[in-house]
This record gives C-alpha cells, sequence and structure tokens, in this order.
C-alpha cells in the first residue's frame, strides 16, 4: 500500500528556457532511476492492483490538477476579487504579504548549474539532488512545473494520519545551526496531497554553485499519507512555475539565486530521460540551456501564455500518422508534476480515433492502445512539429491482455468546449524544454545532439 501512495503523489507534481548561448561551463547533475521494476507487474503480483487502477490513479490526479490550474487562471483574470492586482497575488483568502524583490546585483563570476533528474519508476516523476542546512545535507526534491514553491520535511513533522512522515531526511536545529524558524504559516495543496508547516531561513546549495545563504523556503509541520510512505524517495517539493504562483507568497528559489548574483537569468531547463531508454541522462539547469542536450536547428521560442504563474504554449496543429486532426486552437501547461496528457474528453477521442487499434472501456472509462503501436503524434509549436515517440503513448499494458496497453493520453481535468490541455511527461519525454522568467517565454527543442 506504501507504493500505491507514493505513485498518488509521483502523479502529481515544471520546466526552463532561454535562446542565448551559456557563455559560462555548464555542469551536469543527473536525475536517477529509484526502481528497476515493470509498474504492472507488481500492482499485479504484488499487490493486486491492475493497471486500469494505476492508470486511473494517474488520470484522476492530472485532472484535479488541470482544472486547479484553469480556476486559479480564472482567478488572475479577475481583478475585482483582490485588493491588489491578481498578478501578484492569486490566493484569495491566503493573508499573506508578498516579499518585494530587491534590485538585482550586478552578476559576476557565475556559473551556469546542471544537476542530474532521477526517474521514479517508469517515467512517473523526476527529483534532484539539493543540499541543504549546516553541515550542508543532501536532501532529494520532486521537480515540479506546475507549483512555485520549496519545502522539505521538518523535524517535528507529523502525519495527517496520526503516523510520522516516514524514512525520509527533515531539516530543523537538531540538523542544522544555521537553521532559523519564522512565525509565517504556509500550506500547499496538490492533485494528490496537501503539506503545511512554518517558513524558515537556511542555506541552500546547488552543485558547485555558492551557497545561497539565508533563503526562505517551507519545512512541514504535517504532511498527509500521499507524502509519508517509506518508499516515496524524495524528501520534498522544488516548485519551478513563477512566482506570482508561490502559495508561500516568498521569493522562489530561482529569483533567490538571481537576487543574489549567482546566476544571471531566471532560466530553469529540462532534459527528461526515458526509462525504456537506459541512459539515465535527465538533468535539471539553473541559469541558462545546456546546448549539448538538443538540437538546436529545431529549436523554437514562443510567449507564455499563462497570467497566472505556470507554463503554457499554443499549439499550433496536433497531427496522427501526419494527418492535422480537427481540433482547433488548442494550448498545453507544461507540468513535469503530472504523468500523462490530460485534455477534454472529446479531444482525447478524436485522437484516439486516429489511432489504429485503440479502444474505448467504458465501465473504466480508459482509452487503450495497442502496446506495439507505431503511431505517429506530433504537436506543433511556434512553427515546427514537435514528434511522441509511439511507445510513450502505451502506459502500462493491461492486466488481461499481453497486446493491450493504458493510454497515456487520458481525459479529464476541463468541461467539453475548453481549449487547455495538461501536457505531463508523456510529452516532456520527447523534448528539450526551457522557461525564462525574464522574457516570459518558453524554448522547445527536440532532444539530441546539437545540430
Amino acid at each position: 500500500m506504501k507504493i500505491i501512495l507514493g505513485l498518488l503523489l509521483l502523479a502529481l507534481v515544471g520546466f526552463s528556457c532561454s535562446a542565448s548561448t551559456p557563455s559560462r561551463p555548464i555542469i551536469s547533475i543527473p536525475l536517477f532511476k529509484s526502481r528497476t521494476i515493470q509498474l504492472s507487474a507488481l500492482f499485479n503480483a504484488t499487490l493486486g492492483i491492475t493497471a486500469t487502477q494505476v492508470h486511473q490513479i494517474h488520470t484522476r490526479h492530472g485532472s484535479r490538477r488541470l482544472a486547479t490550474f484553469l480556476a486559479r487562471t480564472q482567478a488572475c483574470s479577475s481583478p475585482s476579487v483582490y485588493s491588489v492586482s491578481p498578478l501578484q497575488n492569486c490566493h484569495p483568502g491566503r493573508g499573506f504579504r508578498r516579499a518585494k524583490h530587491p534590485p538585482a546585483p550586478k552578476v559576476s563570476g557565475t556559473t551556469t548549474q546542471s544537476i542530474p533528474l532521477q526517474i521514479e519508476a517508469n517515467d512517473i516523476g523526476y527529483y534532484a539532488s539539493f543540499f541543504l542546512g549546516t553541515p550542508l545535507r543532501e536532501y532529494r526534491l520532486l521537480v515540479d512545473s506546475g507549483s512555485a514553491d520549496m519545502w522539505v520535511g521538518g523535524e517535528r513533522c507529523k502525519g495527517a494520519d496520526g503516523g510520522n512522515c516516514g524514512n525520509h531526511k527533515f531539516l530543523g536545529p537538531r540538523s542544522s545551526s544555521s537553521y532559523r524558524e519564522t512565525e509565517q504559516p504556509w500550506y500547499m495543496t496538490y492533485g494528490s496531497g496537501v503539506v503545511s508547516g512554518i517558513l524558515v531561513n537556511d542555506t541552500v546549495k546547488l552543485g558547485i554553485l555558492p551557497p545561497l545563504r539565508n533563503f526562505t523556503f517551507g519545512v512541514t509541520e504535517e504532511e498527509s499519507p500521499q507524502f509519508t510512505a517509506d518508499d516515496i524517495p524524495f524528501d520534498g517539493v522544488l516548485g519551478c512555475a513563477k512566482d506570482s504562483l508561490s502559495m508561500q507568497q516568498t521569493p522562489t528559489l530561482l529569483n533567490a539565486l538571481r537576487n543574489a548574483g549567482l546566476i544571471s537569468e531566471r532560466i530553469w531547463s529540462y532534459k527528461i530521460s526515458r526509462y525504456s531508454d537506459g541512459k539515465n541522462d535527465g538533468e535539471l539547469t539553473i541559469g541558462s540551456m545546456d546546448t549539448s542536450k538538443y538540437k538546436a536547428n529545431s529549436l523554437v521560442r514562443v510567449p507564455n501564455m499563462s497570467s497566472a504563474g505556470f507554463w503554457e504554449i499554443e499549439l499550433g496543429s496536433v497531427t496522427v500518422n501526419g494527418q492535422i486532426l480537427n481540433l482547433g486552437r488548442r494550448s498545453c501547461i507544461l507540468d513535469t508534476g503530472t504523468t500523462l496528457l490530460i485534455a477534454p474528453k472529446s479531444d482525447v477521442a478524436t485522437i484516439h480515433d486516429s489511432i489504429p487499434g485503440a479502444k474505448h472501456d467504458n465501465s473504466s472509462n480508459t482509452w487503450t492502445v495497442p502496446c506495439n503501436t507505431t503511431a505517429s503524434i506530433a504537436l506543433m509549436i511556434g512553427n515546427k512539429s514537435f514528434p511522441i515517440q509511439s511507445e510513450d503513448l502505451a502506459f502500462l499494458p493491461l492486466e488481461n491482455s499481453t497486446t493491450m496497453c493504458t493510454s497515456a493520453i487520458a481525459e479529464g481535468g476541463v468541461s467539453e468546449g475548453r481549449t487547455h490541455w495538461l501536457c505531463g511527461n508523456t510529452v516532456l519525454k520527447n523534448v528539450y524544454l526551457s522557461t525564462n522568467e525574464d522574457t516570459d517565454q518558453i524554448s522547445v527543442a527536440r532532444v539530441g545532439l546539437a545540430a
């Protein structure tokens, strides 16, 4: 059951961009595999949970997350609801005051830093190692482009179910001499769980960048069961959305690094790896793009469509096997914290109607595709087409079949007539993604050697 809880969270939880070529050396930090087993076999043999049920867990998570994103987008477009500009505070009832950003100092001697992204199970989520406190200790943080806050478990953490917070690393006065608590509370609701606690100040270090001292972030005092299971491989979450989305109402890690002069641009860049490739070469780059990870002639830069703090792109068209689908204008919220591609029911049906062998199971409301499908789906971004590998369309083999798999494209999250999709790792494994908060632009390129 602990593994089920871990998967609930991992389905839950972003990207970075700049078109400029980094002028400083890039140091890579990998993302590692946390399991080397097939999820379908694990759930069937050990827990008696079917592949369809696993798929439904991830679908529900993605649906709730997309619905939340759109609700915040609508709220942020209604200034009359707030006492301040919606782009400064899109969280009615929070009661927190946003910290003002000091002028950024002149940057000198900064180094673009890349750290490895580790794979959770079969491409369900990705996490990276950060070092916190004094002395510095390693903490693993789930990388989430769909939220903006950073947190780790606190030494006083308790489970909402009455238990403890599991076999994780915790931060507090016993483990860090530079740890300082504030009296400011915070909480965060994800698609699959809730955490709450207080804001603290402490040291954060990424790779070879100089330490960032007195950074304000969250530690938990209470976590719902989705975060406390022993087998969950991470100790907290790193939000990579814009700071206007921050529930903690403090500068994000990216903004704090820039304000301290440790990076020259507010950029997150992602190279997400695929379990089946066996390369385990994912990385998260801070401050620039790693030009060795993408094909330069495929790079496009597009404006961010979201005013609520997310990273959202417009899709020019969607094709299946080269045929343009009759979908009209669509947009995609880019979310490393979601596993599947989530879209309105009619859009999902239109896509699967063009995939040979795809079927809909009315009893489970789940689409299936042949496990060996060769269907080619491509998204038009800017003026270029970005294919999704056919192997990424098949999520898990069905429990009663050796040939059919649940589809990695699922319906939910929005009512019919809406034009928003949630593009999780099903899409993001196929591109190099970069988000630039300075220019409010998103860069996308094909993964591969520079060309």
